[in-house]
């Protein structure tokens, strides 16, 4: 009986990494995407309203038609929200990151404070035990690397601290700004045109003002949508919670540093705990914030 090598073990602990991190990736692409889904549904329905109302149609059955698809979109829009964008389904596809990420963790920890293969086992298999009701969504990885091999101090700080902070934190911080403020400045665009043509409103004709009121309701609507769209993607509490552990992580590196990077055992497992802590309550806080979101 060949007995696995302590490599060839970590490496398949990477491996099941691997797969509940892409099972999370594929839940967060579905919920992204029923998001997208309800805000076009919504968005057509209330365009679709104002048209049947204020455009004057040679057709009859044209008017049918676009008063048909607003409607059956926005009772589209209810029911997939209800149905699909549930609490539960949010909960679950956090919970599997938190999974591969909780592995990642351990298995960066051993690489650079060597321990038994055993504990880390363990310490994964605790993990993988709390979220046995998620087995059903892994899938076979379709490519996997290898796991990291053993880091020296300096590979450790590059690879993971520095690594982190230039490579996911604060560049993903960045993005989540970015399109946080483009939806926001949308949002209040359609927000200001409402009020515009609200005030206009009270100056035409009443013919003219009973065309304009059902886009003054479509521009609110939109307004509405969006700012629901960007509450539900949680991106200013990202980019806070992002460059607050961004910094956590170079304030700790740079106090390693100026401590003249030890690397004698005690200190170097307390340094790389904090770190791993600071990405570990990091990784908390951003679970707490969705667990009970839809």
């Amino acid at each position: 009986m060949t007995v696995a090598s302590d490599d060839e073990l970590v490496n398949a602990l990477w491996e099941k990494r691997i797969r509940w991190s892409h099972a999370a990736t594929r839940m967060k692409l579905r919920i992204d995407r029923l998001r997208l889904t309800v805000l076009y549904l919504s968005s057509w329905g209330a365009i679709a309203a104002a048209l049947t109302a204020t455009v004057p149609s040679q057709s009859g059955l044209l008017s049918r038609i676009v008063a048909a698809t607003g409607a059956a979109a926005l009772a589209g829009a209810t029911y997939v929200g209800a149905q699909f964008l549930t609490s539960e389904a949010v909960r679950q596809w956090t919970r599997a990151r938190a999974v591969s990420e909780g592995m990642r963790q351990q298995i960066f920890r051993f690489r650079a404070i060597p321990g038994t293969v055993a504990r880390l086992c363990a310490e994964i298999e605790e993990l993988e035990q709390a979220a046995a009701d998620l087995l059903c969504f892994l899938e076979e990885a379709p490519s996997v690397g290898p796991a990291p091999g053993p880091l020296t101090p300096e590979q450790y700080v590059s690879k993971r601290v520095e690594g982190q902070i230039a490579n996911y934190y604060r560049p993903s911080a960045r993005q989540y700004r970015a399109r946080a403020q483009f939806l926001r400045r949308v949002a209040i665009a359609l927000g200001l045109t409402a009020t515009i043509a609200a005030s206009v409103n009270t100056a035409v004709s009443a013919d003219a003002a009973t065309r304009i009121a059902p886009w003054i309701a479509v521009s609110t609507t939109l307004s509405g949508a969006l700012v629901a769209y960007l509450a539900s993607k949680r991106y200013d509490f990202l980019v806070v919670s992002y460059l607050a552990t961004a910094n956590r992580l170079q304030r700790l590196l740079d106090k390693w540093r100026t401590a003249g990077s030890p690397t004698d055992p005690p200190q170097w497992a307390e340094f790389v705990d904090d770190c791993e802590n600071a990405i570990a309550v990091e990784n908390e806080s951003w679970l707490a914030k969705w667990a009970d979101a839809r």
